[in-house]
């Protein structure tokens, strides 16, 4: 008698899945295949993104891998002996925005 009751017991489930795939067969069939309206613009749109997301990624590639060929160092090519780091460079740039700003500001005074 156990072995009865296991025996259905292991096909019920079995056969309520095979019912509801039948009763199902006829709604989708593929989730990636839009069946509304609203999805089938969500899909297109979200196909331009990756198209468009693709096209900038290849276009970064092709330009850096031009860039590595065109600009890398040669075997006769020198070392830059002129260093441009150190905080010489940006306190040179701020007091000449500094000079430019006031001279803005002068003319300004001058114009009332």
């Amino acid at each position: 008698m156990s072995s009865r009751v296991l025996s259905y017991g292991t096909r019920a489930p079995a056969l309520l899945a095979g019912a509801v795939c039948a009763v199902a067969r006829d709604q989708i069939t593929n989730i990636f295949e839009p069946l509304s309206t609203p999805a089938d613009s969500v899909y297109r749109a979200a196909l331009l993104a990756l198209a468009v997301c693709a096209a900038i990624f290849l276009t970064v590639v092709v330009l850096l891998i031009y860039a590595i060929g065109r600009f890398r160092r040669r075997p006769g090519d020198q070392e830059n002996d002129k260093k441009l780091y150190g905080p010489y460079h940006a306190n040179f740039l701020e007091s000449h925005i500094e000079r430019c700003l006031d001279r803005v500001r002068w003319a300004r005074r001058e114009a009332d």
